[in-house]
């Protein structure tokens, strides 16, 4: 499957991309995209820390929630391996000491931990994933900008697609939290959600955003009321999504995250900018509210007109002028 997205990011071009998924064409498995010392540093400190109580009570809460019977393409099944609760509950607990806990990283390491990693890599290649790659930003306020990138993507390179979800009423925030706190792990068939990870150790641009993308340019959008899509979607989506998502991916490329992560002032306080509207408008997230600030764009300084042309030039600071000889 890599080695053809790689041969159609060299027919198009893509530098930036070829190099990333050579790598994953020639079969190269996650800890050997971590640098050594970063993979045995992790390793070094997994279980020597400890997280506050209040995490430690949402960690315990949420381990056993971290399966779905009903839906047998998950393949994290704790029914069959009653060991895994505890496996999954120390490295999240272990993680939490490092960069925080909130919900969905849950399925990612539980999803790390289901390749058969021994416990000690797996919590290697989480902390690697969320605090050397920055997946940790996908988490929190800043989860808000990403989904404000989202958007700006989708609309920039799908424009039919996000104007019918916009006409349905149907916003990132319904779909797209799961999608990217997850990793895809809970709403993708298992070879999608384990390529969506490729891509992120892989160090892909903009990885889970693009890949977000090339799914919905991958999968037919033909709802016609918001009842209809609200009931459906996921299902549609696990039934429908395929590898094509993987080469949809290669047409979006996107600065919008590096440019709506920006903190932003404004007469009602600082915030972090969600969002760019066609209209000029940044939209800036307050915690408390939003804001709407118009974006001015920088002019490069402009030399002024030379009323008198036939003037000499100016002399620089400290010129002497030279007297002539007799």
């Amino acid at each position: 499957m890599w080695y053809d997205v790689l041969c159609e990011a060299e027919r198009r071009g893509l530098e930036k991309d070829v190099g990333k998924l050579g790598a994953l064409a020639r079969g190269a498995r996650w800890e050997d995209l971590v640098p050594k010392s970063s993979l045995e540093r992790y390793k070094k400190s997994y279980g020597s820390t400890a997280c506050d109580e209040d995490t430690e009570w949402r960690i315990f809460k949420d381990v056993p929630r971290t399966h779905l019977p009903e839906d047998s393409w998950f393949p994290f099944v704790f029914s069959q391996k009653q060991d895994t609760k505890p496996k999954l509950s120390r490295l999240l607990r272990a993680g939490a000491s490092l960069f925080g806990y909130s919900q969905g990283m849950n399925f990612v390491a539980a999803l790390i931990l289901s390749e058969e990693y021994d416990e000690a890599t797996a919590f290697a290649l989480f902390a690697y994933l969320l605090q050397d790659l920055r997946m940790k930003l996908l988490y929190g306020r800043t989860l808000a900008a990403y989904l404000g990138a989202f958007s700006v993507a989708l609309r920039t390179h799908a424009p039919e697609i996000h104007q019918t979800l916009k006409r349905l009423d149907f916003e990132p925030q319904l779909y797209a939290v799961e999608w990217f706190s997850t990793l895809f792990s809970v709403c993708l068939p298992r070879p999608l959600a384990l390529a969506a990870l490729d891509l992120a150790f892989a160090r892909v641009t903009d990885a889970p955003l693009r890949f977000a993308v090339g799914i919905l340019t991958s999968v037919p959008i033909d709802f016609e009321t918001f009842e209809d899509i609200a009931m459906c979607f996921k299902k549609h989506i696990r039934a429908q999504a395929s590898h094509h998502a993987l080469f949809a991916m290669l047409d979006v490329e996107t600065d919008a995250f590096r440019e709506l992560q920006r903190a932003v002032d404004t007469p009602y306080g600082r915030g972090t900018c969600v969002d760019l509207r066609p209209d000029g408008f940044a939209v800036v997230d307050l915690g408390w509210g939003r804001a709407y600030v118009r974006r001015v764009p920088v002019q490069q300084p402009t030399t002024k007109a030379d009323p008198n042309p036939l003037r000499p030039p100016a002399r620089p600071p400290g010129h002497r002028r030279r007297r002539l000889s007799n």
